[in-house]
């Protein structure tokens, strides 16, 4: 039981040994040997450098779509009270008598047909 406690424990230091016995030194042997790393640490700069492109974009359509809303609800407003002032009765009244339109005095009479 022991010598499986020790072994678990030799690995682990060799496992930590390995880490810290790093060989900096860069000869043409070891260059394949980092190749796929260094290309994988490029490719994670250029997936950052084009996600804060993205992010950007995305910042600037969405201030530009929240000053659209902005110049749409103002011109939303305008339109309502346009419309409110023009469907007033003083102002329809008006309306029609530049047309020559007259407001009846009396209700309206129904007209009846009787077929033959």
């Amino acid at each position: 039981m022991n010598e499986f406690r020790e072994n678990k424990k030799e690995k682990k230091e060799r496992g930590v040994n390995k880490l810290f016995d790093f060989d900096f030194k860069i000869t043409r042997e070891s260059i394949p040997r980092f190749l796929p790393f260094v290309m994988f640490i490029v490719f994670l700069i250029i997936l950052y450098i084009a996600n804060k492109y993205y992010a950007e974009k995305s910042y600037l359509e969405e201030a530009k779509l929240k000053q659209k809303v902005k110049d749409l609800r103002a011109e939303s407003l305008t339109t309502k009270a346009q419309l409110i002032n023009k469907t007033k009765y003083s102002d329809i009244e008006a309306r029609a008598k530049e047309i020559g339109l007259e407001e009846m005095k009396e209700p309206p009479k129904r007209i009846l047909v009787k077929d033959e």
